[in-house]
């Protein structure tokens, strides 16, 4: 009797064992995942852009089937994205951000004033119009020229800090289209 249970507490102490090293291992992987790079991250150069398909000649359209969007991409830039919530475009030193968050807002409105005012900015020189038939606002935060464009219930940004790309940025935001 005695060998019997001295068996079932080897036996549990395995079990025991077994899963607290397999916990172990879950964890140590969750909090130091194997890194073989950012992967998350994908850079394209211009011509090898694996969500852009060139058009005509200097101009190619971004799609993205999970962001839900495509516009055109003038010629020059550089692609890099998450896949996931963002696309930036990089032409030398500068740079174009594209970006797609929810919203609970049925306006695009309420999502402006909400949004600047939990992180305290003006949205200046305010422009309201529509792109693809999308309530669309176009103004500037600070220095950035942004548009924010609203589809279903999907708050679609566009902005850059550089000057000399504003009349890039206006072709890119107006040539945008939602892909639902």
């Amino acid at each position: 009797m005695k060998k019997a249970t001295n068996q079932k507490t080897k036996t549990k102490t395995v079990v025991i064992v077994s899963f607290f090293l397999l916990f172990l291992v879950l964890l140590l992987r969750l909090i130091f995942p194997k890194h073989t790079g950012d992967s998350s991250v994908k850079v394209y150069p211009i011509g090898q852009e694996a969500n852009a398909v060139t058009e005509e000649p200097g101009e190619r359209q971004f799609n993205s089937r999970f962001l839900k969007l495509a516009f055109k991409i003038p010629q020059g830039y550089t692609v890099k994205t998450d896949d996931m919530s963002y696309v930036d475009l990089h032409k030398l030193d500068n740079q174009i951000s594209v970006s797609r968050i929810a919203t609970n807002f049925p306006s695009i409105d309420d999502h402006i004033n909400d949004l600047s005012e939990k992180n305290h900015f003006t949205f200046m020189n305010k422009k309201n119009m529509f792109i693809g038939n999308l309530p669309t606002r176009q103004g500037f935060i600070g220095e950035d020229k942004t548009y924010f464009i609203l589809a279903n219930y999907w708050v679609y940004s566009f902005s850059t800090s550089s000057p000399e790309l504003y009349g890039d940025l206006d072709q890119i935001a107006r040539s945008f289209r939602y892909l639902p």
